[in-house]
């Protein structure tokens, strides 16, 4: 599998971001892992437009694209340092079921109508999120074919 950074461009990238320990502490082989899962978990998305070749693996770059965004291997890089810190995509996702807490004689309540969008989406950085939001189809939006 090819993600969409590769881990020489990443490497790059943390030089100057603020607290990527997960990353710099990340053998070269978790650090792949996590590109590649991060590459799976955008690919899951539902994005505006079409692949520039119908059939190529992955849905970057897109029509009117010669090369995979900026914006999409930041965020690459983003949720490939939410995974090397142990973040569970999965796990985000289930715990919206939760609403009761309680350890002890403390007890917790939480409100699961409102869920983040990057949440549902399966995307557990809110950084990654907001650079793959442009991309997105506008789930507002409808689509109209004359047949």
């Amino acid at each position: 599998m090819q993600p969409y950074i590769e881990i020489i461009e990443a490497e790059d990238y943390f030089l100057t971001r603020l607290n990527s320990d997960p990353w710099d502490d990340a053998s070269e082989a978790d650090k792949y892992k996590a590109l590649c899962t991060a590459t799976r978990l955008i690919d899951n998305l539902h994005f505006a437009g079409i692949k520039l070749i119908s059939n190529q693996e992955r849905e970057f770059p897109r029509y009117g694209q010669s090369e995979v965004p900026a914006d999409i291997k930041e965020a690459t890089c983003e949720l490939a340092l939410k995974l090397l810190d142990n973040v569970d995509p999965n796990y985000e996702v289930a715990a919206l079921a939760s609403s009761d807490y309680s350890f002890a004689s403390v007890r917790s309540n939480s409100d699961r109508s409102f869920v983040l969008d990057h949440i549902r989406a399966g995307i557990p950085s809110v950084e990654a999120w907001n650079k793959l939001l442009k991309y997105l189809v506008d789930p507002a939006s409808i689509k109209i074919r004359r047949i």
